[in-house]
């Protein structure tokens, strides 16, 4: 397991939880709104209405001889309640849990290429257990393990400080982000042990660590759409930020690889219009890493831009244009230039007359192409160039091979939502 694969797998995972929650939701209302109908018309062939308001609100009274039957159908609308209650809950929880897990993974990674990390241990072994394991490879394996153990079982700030104490490094500078953070893990603990209600343990726990709430004992903390998308983001946030300062820490010479891959991230989340993330995203390492690349940093540079073009705050858009030198570009970074400008003209010209590695396919898929698509002056130059329109290659079994092969970070492993892997620089 490797930085690199940790990042792949928390990406995977959190937004596997992202997409299937409003699944569930939705599979859940469908049942819910069927059996009520079903429920509606029990009613209106078998009982006698006592009190009408309305075709929604009206008081009835079940025969004794049809109850079993109507029973039977609120059971399960009453079930469906519960589980739409129920539901966001695991989904948070299994949050948490994956959390977790790359805790443990990262911890892993950390004692394993940082072995001295273990010289503070106060793990002891006798020499029989040493003799037992067969070689000090296995010992050591062994001590990793349990020190993962005993890590798991503190609080989630009492992880952050060891990774901080270990590696001397500081993962505390965003206090805003901790703060939530804090507050959701807590928010799980109420749930897994108290059934959401606040409890002392809540209130004390988030005054301690910082949290800003506003509850009292006894109410019923619930998972609002709201709240859930918060957290995922608030959760993603943490897991990518953690793994990658760890990454760069114990692997400087893996730091353009760090910075590909956070790119790379930032593009997926483009391309799912999750703008404000991927703006977090590329504000981390563009602030606080140190020596990237021009090449990588001007990268990140064009897909913040196009973050704020899409969330229509041209001025921010422009300024981050504008701070760059343009001269020593490549075509396919002016390109994107030209595009993020809004001059459609140009970013033809450009594609008619210099040498790019931008695909016919990516023309087509790259957010930052989304503006030039629906321009006049690129349809005409994409039929020119391909002898298809664009309606035509969208159908074509060449277009549906393309997507199928490769998605864009793998084709373009510089993670550019748009820009094809380009030297050459200033």
């Amino acid at each position: 397991m490797t930085f690199k694969d940790l990042l792949k797998e928390w990406e995977v995972e959190v937004q596997a939880l992202r997409t299937t929650l409003p699944m569930n939701y939705s599979i859940t209302s469908a049942f819910h709104s069927q059996y009520m109908k079903e429920l509606k018309q029990f009613i209106n062939n078998n009982c006698e209405i006592t009190d009408k308001k309305n075709d929604d609100d009206f008081e009835y009274t079940v025969p004794p001889e049809v109850y079993n039957s109507y029973n039977k159908i609120s059971k399960k609308i009453d079930r469906l309640d519960v589980a739409r209650k129920l539901i966001p809950r695991m989904y948070l929880i299994t949050l948490i849990c994956q959390y977790d897990a790359l805790i443990g993974n990262l911890a892993r990674l950390a004692m394993t290429l940082k072995p001295e990390i273990l010289n503070n241990s106060e793990r002891q072994l006798s020499f029989k257990e040493i003799v037992e394991f067969g070689t000090l490879e296995k010992a050591k394996e062994y001590i990793i393990s349990k020190e993962i153990e005993t890590l798991l079982r503190k609080s989630h700030k009492e992880q952050i400080l060891w990774f901080e104490k270990k590696l001397n490094i500081n993962l505390q500078s965003d206090k805003l982000l901790l703060e939530n953070f804090y507050e959701i893990t807590e928010r799980r603990n109420l749930f897994t042990h108290n059934d959401g209600i606040v409890n002392d343990s809540y209130i004390s726990n988030c005054k301690q660590l910082g949290c800003k709430i506003s509850v009292n004992l006894g109410d019923i903390l619930d998972i609002t759409e709201h709240y859930f998308s918060n957290s995922v983001n608030c959760l993603f946030e943490i897991g990518i930020k953690l793994t990658t300062t760890i990454w760069r820490i114990l692997c400087p010479n893996e730091n353009q690889d760090s910075e590909i891959a956070i790119n790379d991230i930032a593009f997926n989340l483009i391309s799912e219009e999750n703008y404000d993330l991927a703006i977090k995203m590329l504000n981390f390492p563009i602030n606080y890493f140190h020596n990237m690349t021009n090449a990588n940093k001007l990268m990140m540079n064009i897909n913040l831009a196009q973050c704020y073009l899409w969330k229509k705050d041209n001025i921010k858009c422009i300024k981050i244009i504008d701070e760059q030198d343009w001269s020593m570009c490549t075509a396919d970074y002016k390109i994107c230039k030209a595009v993020l400008e809004k001059d459609f003209d140009t970013a033809v010209d450009l594609l008619k007359n210099e040498n790019t590695d931008i695909h016919q396919n990516d023309l087509l898929e790259w957010p930052i192409f989304k503006e030039l698509r629906k321009e006049k002056v690129f349809t005409d130059y994409f039929s020119t160039k391909y002898s298809i329109t664009v309606d035509e290659y969208k159908k074509s079994f060449k277009y549906r091979e393309d997507n199928k092969k490769v998605d864009n970070t793998q084709k373009n492993p510089r993670g550019v939502a748009g820009v094809s892997p380009a030297e050459g620089v200033a």
